[in-house]
């Protein structure tokens, strides 16, 4: 089998974070048919190793899915050939990688790679990772442009907020359910510096627009993305019926409701930035993303690429909030050159592919796995609109990406 033809048996198996077990079980029994060594350990983190290797390859086995399940399909245009879902997240964060290990676990015979779990709602498995790694360099394969060898991530925190609604007996004329249409989501890092709107923020901004108290109000897909969906039911005296709008959808319901809450419990989301914080030259290096919202909680993940801005997002959520508990809390992996990196560059040279070294404002395993070896790196292909239903991994890039890694084992 290619790698491309693996990356489609991936696809074939449900494996959103929290519920990836089936796909654990693939890669498992594929690797002991390659005649590797496998282990798991109570984090549902694997270990294979084959023969005698000298390179660690580090991926994540869950991926974000928005939608219903992958249909991969081949789109050609004046840029190359691209591979996307046709009503979903790809999951080529971090499928790809994923496909390209089980194609040289079948194809070499010095090899040795950790498969990380649930990376994508708090990096739960590098977290809790209880495996020996016998190599003492760890590429990490969850960047995502070919173009770029990164020695830097940000680090982050998941943040719960408690919300405290007060519903009161109340007597409007018109009920409807407001909901956001037209949003495209994307990776809370990487893409929070292209100005994708946040779901929830329109949604609370519309409600504060109106005349109107809450019924029910729920929003938001994953931690770690810009949100796609929100759902507000409402209660005014105000005549809704013939109301368009590109971003919000107004259904009128036959249905009354006795009860409804002020909107004042939602201020300091309009007081609270979602984007981002801090940047340096081009690079982002804080930023805020208002995640998931409830009647009665409120989730936020923060980023920052030094640990002193990381900080400060914590202090001001703190500041901001009564009744917040930080669920998430990892440290950003600060850029440092090294031998490991100079081998790959030669790689890179020799195949004559272009790079840039780089940080990057997104969460890798690095900054968790850097103490368990010498030397960490990190590449991967192109993939574009990770974590949203444009995403989009460039064929031609993951044939680079495969030569890098053939040339590296």
């Amino acid at each position: 089998m290619t790698a491309l033809d693996l990356f489609y048996e991936i696809c074939k198996i449900p494996h959103p974070s929290g519920n990836a077990l089936d796909l654990r079980d693939f890669i498992i029994d594929f690797a002991k048919k390659n005649h590797c060594d496998t282990k798991i350990d109570n984090a549902n983190n694997i270990h294979i190793i084959k023969g005698n290797p000298k390179i660690c390859l580090q991926a994540h086995y869950d991926m974000v899915l928005i939608g219903e399940k992958i249909e991969p399909i081949i789109i050609e245009s004046k840029n190359g050939k691209f591979l996307k879902s046709k009503d979903s997240s790809l999951g080529a964060d971090n499928g790809a990688a994923l496909a390209a290990i089980l194609y040289l676990l079948s194809t070499k015979d010095n090899i040795e790679s950790i498969i990380t779990s649930d990376e994508e709602i708090g990096m739960i498995g590098a977290k809790n990772l209880n495996l020996d790694i016998k190599s003492k360099r760890i590429l990490n394969l969850d960047s995502e442009n070919i173009n770029e060898i990164c020695i830097g991530c940000a680090g982050g925190l998941s943040a719960t907020i408690k919300l405290k609604p007060e519903f009161k007996e109340s007597d409007f004329k018109y009920f409807y359910e407001i909901s956001t249409k037209n949003f495209i989501g994307g990776h809370s890092g990487i893409d929070i510096n292209k100005n994708i709107k946040n779901a929830i923020v329109e949604l609370v901004y519309f409600i504060y627009s109106l005349p109107c108290e809450i019924v029910d109000l729920k929003g938001g897909e994953k931690n770690n993305s810009i949100p796609v969906n929100a759902r507000a039911i409402i209660a005014t005296n105000k005549n809704l019926d013939d109301f368009t709008n590109d971003f919000i959808k107004v259904h009128p319901l036959k249905e009354s409701y006795k009860k409804s809450v002020k909107k004042d419990f939602l201020y300091p989301l309009i007081a609270l930035h979602s984007g981002v914080y801090a940047v340096s030259k081009e690079n982002v290096l804080s930023s805020l993303n208002i995640s998931k919202i409830s009647l009665d909680s409120l989730e936020i993940m923060a980023r920052a690429n030094r640990d002193e801005m990381l900080e400060m997002h914590k202090k001001r959520l703190q500041f901001m909030f009564d009744e917040i508990e930080i669920t998430s809390y990892y440290a950003p992996w600060e850029a440092q050159e090294s031998a490991f990196l100079k081998y790959i560059e030669k790689i890179y040279i020799d195949n004559k592919i272009n790079y840039d070294i780089i940080e990057i404002h997104a969460g890798l395993e690095c900054g968790i796995l850097k103490e368990k070896c010498d030397e960490i790196v990190s590449i991967g292909p192109t993939i574009s609109n990770p974590h949203s239903k444009l995403e989009s991994l460039n064929l031609e890039s993951f044939e680079q990406f495969l030569l890098i890694l053939d040339g590296l084992i």
